[in-house]
């Protein structure tokens, strides 16, 4: 179990590390597209390459094609597990270590689940308790007497949540722009995203990269609504202005699934607001990169489960082929005659 669970995670980390070199890439296109690679590496850490490989282990009249099966032998390594091969990466070898692991794991896991929930239930509070505001908005626009900046609460039936007295602090143009920004998380279901990555951080959480994931996560999301705010009309020093006093007068958001306004690097996005120059949409070449990318990571492992009984097959082929080792006939020993 030990094994496996290592090999799930270096193989997850590499596919992080691979969405990070295509981020770089992309480092002047859209936000949004760099988001859904970080969430797809996140999701990456709920699906092991081991349903991949089984699932072409059950499709054995797929044989690849002559032409093809150089290639393919080339992607299988990529699908075989780590901890056989890499001699730095042992799973731990001890007497009773995976009873204590499993329960140092599961209290971690409960631990992690119940702050947050903790937290939820604080914010579905407030949320039950704030006064209906009169908004020209998709969903229900409350008010609340906690200092807490503007954020979307709830997965099923969000609500927009507004401090108290926002629009004394606010200009009717500022308050404009916040109130685009939280609508655009509601359109991109950002707080269902952040959910999932919650979930993935719950269940590793004694791995680090899944927290670090996590920031990019946030980063990109927020840079992707402002973003969509600008190209939508917003004026930049208006929305700019709007986020730094959000930032001055309010509590920062105590969930990621509870998208607010002050996320990420506040002055990369200042910057990028106040520079008024719009990410570049994909061209061909990045979209057949980003194509042949994602094909590689599910045909890894697909096609080291379709290889993989062939390669059986072979072996046991060869063994019954082998001739069977001829031993020497011991030689019959001659009577001994004893003397008379």
């Amino acid at each position: 179990m030990i094994g496996a669970l290592f090999d799930h995670l270096w193989q997850s980390t590499l596919c992080l590390l691979g969405v990070g070199l295509l981020a770089l890439v992309l480092g002047n296109n859209r936000a949004a597209t760099r988001y859904w690679l970080w969430l797809a590496a996140s999701l990456k850490f709920l699906v092991p390459f081991s349903l991949l490989t089984g699932l072409g282990a059950l499709l054995p009249g797929l044989a690849p094609p002559p032409a093809a099966a150089p290639l393919l032998e080339t992607l299988m390594p990529v699908a075989r597990p780590f901890t056989g091969e890499l001699p730095l990466v042992q799973a731990p070898a001890m007497a009773g270590a995976p009873e204590w692991l499993l329960v140092l794991w599961g209290v971690g896991v409960g631990a992690t689940i119940a702050f947050w929930l903790v937290r939820g239930f604080d914010l579905q509070a407030l949320a039950r308790k704030g006064t209906p505001l009169s908004f020209a908005a998709p969903i229900p626009v409350l008010s609340s007497p906690r200092q807490l900046e503007p954020g979307l609460i709830g997965i099923v039936r969000p609500v927009l949540l507004l401090p108290q007295g926002i629009d004394t602090q606010l200009s009717p143009g500022e308050l404009e722009t916040i109130l685009a920004h939280e609508i655009c998380h509601f359109h991109r279901k950002d707080n269902l995203t952040a959910a999932l990555h919650m979930l993935v951080t719950a269940l590793f959480w004694f791995w680090p990269p899944v927290w670090w994931l996590g920031t990019r996560l946030v980063a990109e999301r927020e840079r992707a609504v402002d973003e969509a705010v600008v190209s939508e009309g917003g004026d930049p020093r208006t929305y700019a202005d709007a986020i730094l006093k959000v930032c001055k007068f309010y509590l920062h958001s105590p969930l990621a699934c509870a998208a607010g306004v002050s996320g990420g690097a506040l002055k990369l996005r200042m910057e990028a607001i106040m520079a008024e120059v719009l990410a570049h949409n994909l061209g061909p070449a990045k979209r057949a990169l980003l194509a042949g990318a994602f094909a590689l990571a599910l045909a890894a492992p697909i096609a080291g489960g379709v290889l993989r009984p062939q390669t059986a097959d072979a072996m046991s082929a060869d063994a019954v082929a082998a001739p069977a080792r001829e031993f020497p006939t011991p030689r019959r020993a001659s009577p001994v005659t004893s003397p008379c």
